[in-house]
């Protein structure tokens, strides 16, 4: 029988149910199911993974229909091997991460594992995970890097109902554009997927405002020489020269906003300044 440290006989976070569980992980002891998947084997045990996910509870019940229930290997061949490792151990020691220095930028091992506690019932965990998925994709700067995980997340894409990480690889690319054009990869991959071009296009053009509403009128002039008496008005409709009594001419074609169309610019004939009446 193996001796329990000290560390693991006095950790509430190893107990379940007041029992230490740490110690039985992948052991022969008292062990009553393999789980089998890719070419690895870890000895568990029913109670355990039934006491801890819900998922397990549903696989493991007598009464559930299913044929794992008695089976003593169990075969899980859909999910990443690492992930599925570290919930196995989880699940007995409170603890995903196997090595805290390897796993430390190790993006995509959290991303899968989020992805694998999700599916088992671990929402919390699977949430957690995600979290420290995020902090370290958005502070890598090497761009060979970035460009691995930019052209990786759209394959997990459908794996993560919450996020899009399309999104996620665009917010990437536009926060480090420049350093990232400079790597002929990155250039290949948008040139062979141009609908990322389009996507970073809408972001980055500045958006052209609406051009503001505009009707033409006519700008008239007094017909008497050395006169610097000029309306602008709607066709048909310009006023007399106050100083000589005459119509103006058209001098010219404009365009203002509906609210200046109606107004009348007026030059005094001898000193030429404007003023403005409406």
């Amino acid at each position: 029988m193996r001796e329990k440290s000290a560390e693991t006989a006095s950790s509430p976070s190893k107990m379940l149910g007041g029992l230490d569980v740490a110690s039985w992980f992948n052991q022969d002891a008292l062990s009553d199911v393999t789980i089998k998947f890719s070419g690895k084997e870890i000895k568990c045990h029913k109670l355990i993974l039934s006491a801890r996910s819900e998922y397990f509870t549903k696989m493991l019940d007598p009464k559930g229909g299913f044929v794992e229930a008695s089976a003593s290997v169990i075969e899980l061949k859909e999910d990443d091997p690492a992930a599925l490792e570290a919930l196995l151990r989880y699940i007995y020691t409170f603890k995903y991460i196997d090595d805290e220095e390897k796993r430390a930028n190790d993006w995509i091992f959290h991303l899968n594992y989020s992805i694998v506690a999700r599916k088992y019932g671990f929402e919390k965990e699977s949430l957690a995970a995600f979290v420290v998925f995020e902090t370290i994709v958005k502070a890598i700067t090497i761009p060979e890097a970035l460009y691995d995980v930019i052209t990786t997340l759209p394959q997990f894409e459908d794996l993560v109902p919450e996020v899009s990480l399309v999104k996620t690889a665009d917010k990437l690319i536009e926060a480090n554009l420049q350093p990232l054009l400079e790597l002929e990869e990155f250039r290949l991959h948008i040139h062979a997927n141009e609908e990322i071009l389009w996507r970073l296009m809408v972001k980055v053009v500045p958006r052209r405002f609406a051009a503001p509403e505009v009707v033409p009128v006519n700008v008239y002039r007094c017909q008497t020489r050395r006169c610097g008496y000029v309306v602008r008005a709607k066709a048909g409709a310009a006023p007399m020269c106050p100083h000589h009594d005459t119509p103006p001419t058209v001098a010219f074609v404009s365009w203002v906003s509906p609210a200046e169309a109606d107004t009348v610019l007026s030059f005094a004939a001898a000193t030429g300044r404007p003023g403005q009446q409406s």
